[in-house]
């Protein structure tokens, strides 16, 4: 794909990858049917999820659809974690787009104190593309801030 000008997405592909990423979480939040299945399409049929620590150590890769549900059904506390992704930055590059976000994740069930903490933040930094019309994940990959879990 061409190098395009920063402003060539147009709003329609803002609002897409928006709502590729909402997607994204109610499922890995285990909040729709399905949601592993729903998690792995967000990705393209082989994309990949790395997820690093704060020292840039890998902690989980899934690479193609089969291992994505897999991993998606062996994340930690999923009934009990809500994520918000903020600041999302979405440019367009020679791969696609590339997208980096900021992640909050909170614990809704801690044990003490009574209210939702903070489990753990990280950056996100993703390479997406459009197939068959859809926006999709071909790489997503986040780095936790020094003190969070995986």
């Amino acid at each position: 794909m061409p190098r395009h000008a920063a402003g060539q997405l147009s709003t329609d592909d803002i609002i897409a990858i928006q709502q590729l990423n909402a997607r994204y979480v109610v499922a890995i939040d285990d909040l729709v049917p399905s949601s592993a299945a729903v998690w792995a399409n967000t990705f393209t049929p082989d994309g990949s999820f790395t997820l690093r620590d704060s020292a840039g150590h890998i902690q989980v890769h899934a690479k193609g659809t089969a291992q994505l549900k897999a991993q998606c059904v062996k994340f930690p506390d999923r009934a009990n974690t809500r994520h918000w992704f903020t600041n999302l930055l979405i440019e367009p590059d020679d791969e696609g787009v590339r997208m980096t976000c900021y992640l909050i994740s909170l614990d809704t069930k801690p044990t003490s104190p009574a209210a939702a903490a903070i489990a753990r933040t990280g950056v996100y930094r993703d390479i997406l593309r459009k197939l068959n019309g859809n926006w999709k994940f071909t790489t997503r990959e986040v780095t936790l801030d020094a003190g969070s879990s995986g």
